[in-house]
């Protein structure tokens, strides 16, 4: 990447914050962040759980349990 497609990306970035700020504190302030990170480490718990037992698969797979849950 150049200089102007970083700095691009850090101006879009710091626009789309400022512009939703009350938005942001809104959803900060509401208890959707804690169920959002119990969601995320429950899903990576039972991947790993349901892994075999090989230590490289079950971080493979509760990684790969976690993501998808958040992206569906």
């Amino acid at each position: 990447m150049t200089i102007r497609t970083c700095s691009a990306l850090v101006v879009l970035l710091a626009s789309t914050l400022a512009l939703n700020v009350r938005e942001l504190v809104y959803i900060l302030a509401s208890r959707s962040v804690v169920a959002i990170i119990a969601l995320v480490a429950g899903s990576f718990l039972i991947g790993f759980a349901l892994a075999s037992p090989r230590r490289e698969r079950r971080i493979v797979l509760g990684l790969g349990t976690a993501q998808r849950n958040i992206a569906a």
